[in-house]
């Protein structure tokens, strides 16, 4: 546990010693630095080299993470965050209006989603790169123990210096510098995301615009050895809330193979609170076995947030046909921990559902779908069936679009399902969210599930589905109902344990298990599953509770959920 708690881009190339791209992160005004941290004079100034990016594999097929949507003139929420940017374009935007027309467009994503009251100054050039290189960006300098700073003897890059400072405390020179190259033939131009086999720039600006402001870390790998590049001396603000199976970076001394092998372990996470809040657990670090300069721990991993995903802005590669205008609820997280003000949008999920059968006719099967919390304009998604162990003679498949109003928190969709007379095992489909549009997807594909009512021989048992809102401070009960179709002449048992799904064992709810007994005569007896509270924004989350080892009876629905409502 860390102590402070109470790209889809072409591979960014680095030099041994360059910076990668990280986040910043807010603790106690004086937090304790670690061994890794001396003291840094105050408003001391630090250049720090840009960011590069370069061309990665084209996915398997073309993705596209929307921006958020503007209501008229209003922000996003009550409390959006805002800023304003002033971009000093070169000759070669000028003469490209295109490309600085794509550049302005995911400026103002940034400005939609961070608050500064300082103007945050750009120098923008187009010009003439190596091949391959799209363009590079990073922060012109940065400072430490400047008045407001979250943690001292710590580097915040200067835009975000000067948002906590109210000031410019550096007025001479830009907060950030950019460079993209005019002889890559490639860029798709548009900002409507139909790149037609292109690079889209508008991506590329807004995951360089990240680094320049503040996702980056100071931390390298030579030779085996980890330590703080540049000549900083001291962390950045993102290295604060970092760790490697637990360990704290900065904790472990620089330089040292100890860090070495902590930032190539391949579990490097980011885990401040304002990126757990975003409801997609700790964010997973790029970490390779081997260290990948400029890739490396400066980027979200290229395996966990693929093509599509809300958060796979800020990996390391980008490939033809992947567009993404939005900076995602775990960037805007870690931007948030590392001291920036941020919006953030609502998480949208679905949850599992199941209905009996019937004999004739069709009943509608309801998915209930549902934000975090509500927002000031409507949310739309995408939804769809597919098949799994049940076909189209037992449901009806359904694909279109739902819409929340804008304030609302939960809808449903109905998906018919047909009767019959056929002893059969349960059956399940599928039910899938895609393309959200003001919200990013939380729990986006869920099973229904037919369950059989005709009846065998022997009785049957069928364990059921439950809710409960979570609470914020201790624990409830969540009473669970399994049942037999029928009385029988002799005890009936079974055993049933909980698991996993997007709730978590041990923080959202106690793992359980044991046995359900029925006394002759008896068709209903509840178990009891202990639900954990607390006071995080989260998704609702649900885990499962799995029927085995049947005596006297057979199961005929298997598995039930456990639904936790967040109620922060």
């Amino acid at each position: 546990m860390l102590r402070r708690s109470s790209s889809r881009f072409a591979v960014a190339v680095f030099s041994a010693g360059l910076i990668g791209s990280p986040a910043l992160v807010t603790g106690p005004a004086d937090a304790s630095s670690g061994p890794t941290a001396p003291a840094v004079p105050a408003a001391q100034f630090r250049a720090v080299p840009p960011v590069p990016i370069v061309v990665g594999p084209t996915p398997a097929r073309p993705s596209l993470v929307p921006a958020t949507p503007r209501t008229g003139g209003e922000s996003l929420r009550a409390f959006s965050a805002t800023s304003s940017f002033v971009v000093n374009y070169d000759a070669g935007f000028d003469a490209n209006p295109a490309a600085k027309a794509a550049f302005q467009y995911a400026v103002d994503q940034w400005s939609n989603a961070i608050a500064s009251s300082v103007p945050i100054v750009v120098d923008a050039t187009f010009s003439a790169l190596p091949p391959g290189v799209l363009g590079s960006a990073g922060p012109v300098n940065v400072s430490a123990n400047f008045t407001g700073r979250p943690i001292a003897n710590t580097w915040y890059p200067i835009a975000l210096a000067n948002a906590l400072n109210g000031n410019d405390l550096d007025a001479a020179n830009p907060d950030i510098d950019a460079t993209f190259s005019s002889s890559y033939s490639g860029f798709y131009f548009g900002t409507d995301g139909n790149t037609a086999g292109k690079l889209d720039f508008a991506s590329v600006v807004l995951h360089e615009i990240g680094h320049g402001l503040g996702f980056l870390g100071a931390y390298t790998v030579g030779g085996g050895i980890g330590d703080i590049c540049c000549g900083l001396g001291a962390p950045l603000a993102y290295d604060r809330f970092t760790s490697s199976n637990g360990q704290a970076l900065d904790e472990l001394p620089t330089p040292s193979a100890a860090l070495g092998n902590a930032l190539q372990s391949q579990n490097v996470q980011f885990s401040g609170p304002q990126t757990l809040a975003a409801g997609f657990g700790a964010a997973i670090l790029y970490a390779p076995a081997s260290w990948q300069g400029g890739s490396s721990y400066s980027h979200l991993n290229e395996f966990t947030y693929n093509p599509g995903n809300p958060n796979s802005l800020m990996t390391p590669a980008i490939g033809v046909n992947e567009v993404i205008h939005s900076p995602g609820p775990l960037t805007l997280g870690i931007l948030g921990d590392t001291g920036w003000s941020v919006s953030t949008q609502p998480v949208l999920s679905v949850a599992p559902a199941g209905i009996v059968e019937g004999n004739a006719n069709t009943r509608n099967l309801r998915f209930n779908v549902s934000l975090s919390f509500p927002a000031p304009y409507p949310i739309s998604v995408n939804y769809q069936t597919a098949s799994k162990t049940a076909n189209s003679t037992d449901y009806s498949d359904r694909a279109g679009t739902v819409v929340l109003p804008a304030g609302s928190t939960t809808t449903t969709v109905a998906v018919g399902v047909r009767g019959d007379g056929t002893v059969e095992p349960n059956e399940r489909f599928i039910f899938r969210l895609s393309g959200a549009a003001g919200a990013v997807l939380g729990t986006a594909s869920v099973s229904g599930a037919i369950l059989n009512d005709d009846a065998s021989g022997d009785p049957q048992l069928s364990v059921g589905s439950a809710a409960i809102v979570e609470g914020k401070s201790g624990s409830r009960k969540l009473l669970v109902m399994v049942s037999l179709s029928k009385k029988s002449a002799s005890t009936v048992t079974a055993r049933w344990a909980t698991s996993a799904a997007t709730a978590t064992a041990g923080s959202d709810y106690t793992e359980t298990s044991g046995t359900v007994s029925f006394a002759p005569g008896y068709t209903d007896r509840p178990i009891a599953i202990k639900v954990l509270a607390d006071s995080s924004v989260e998704a609702n989350e649900y885990f499962r509770i799995t029927l085995t080892l049947p005596t006297g009876a057979t199961i005929r629905r298997t598995v039930g959920y456990g639904t936790i409502n967040n109620d922060d």
